[in-house]
C-alpha cells in the first residue's frame, strides 16, 4: 500500500550510466523474467515512443526514455467512448475500485491505482539497478 509520503507521487526517474533507447528497455522488459503488474506495449505518440501499461483504477503507468533518463510517469488513460455521458474508462475504473474494496478492503479501493504506480516503479527500479 501507498504510504503517506508516496501517496500523490506521479513521476520517479532513473539515471543510467549509459544511454539506452525505448525498443532496448523494452526488450530488456520482456527478458528479465519480471512478472509485471498488467499488460504492457510500446506506442508511438506525437512526442516519440513509449511504454504504457494497461490501465487500471485510472492510472495507466508510461515509460518514456531520453538518452540515459528513463522516466516513469503515472498517467490517465486517454479518453474513450462515451454511452449516455458516461466514460466506459470511468465504468471500469469504478468496478475495479470495488474489486480492490472486496478484496483488499477501504484502503485497496481507494489506493489500488497509486499503488499499481508505485509497484511499476519499483519492478523498474529492480531491473535497472547494475544498468
Amino acid at each position: 500500500m501507498a504510504d503517506k509520503s508516496n501517496l500523490f507521487k506521479s513521476v520517479e526517474k532513473f539515471e543510467l550510466r549509459e544511454a539506452i533507447d525505448i525498443d532496448a528497455l523494452f526488450s530488456l522488459m520482456q527478458q528479465s523474467g519480471i512478472v509485471w503488474p498488467r499488460q504492457y506495449k510500446v506506442s508511438k505518440g506525437l512526442f516519440g515512443k513509449t511504454i504504457a501499461f494497461d490501465s487500471y483504477m485510472n492510472t495507466v503507468p508510461t515509460i518514456h526514455v531520453k538518452n540515459n533518463i528513463v522516466q516513469v510517469k503515472r498517467e490517465q488513460p486517454k479518453s474513450d467512448v462515451q454511452v449516455l455521458g458516461v466514460s466506459r474508462n470511468a465504468v471500469k475504473a469504478q468496478n475495479e475500485m470495488f474489486g480492490g474494496i472486496k478484496d483488499g478492503g477501504l484502503k485497496k479501493g481507494l489506493t489500488g491505482g497509486q499503488d499499481y504506480f508505485l509497484d511499476v516503479c519499483s519492478l523498474m527500479r529492480d531491473l535497472l539497478a547494475d544498468k
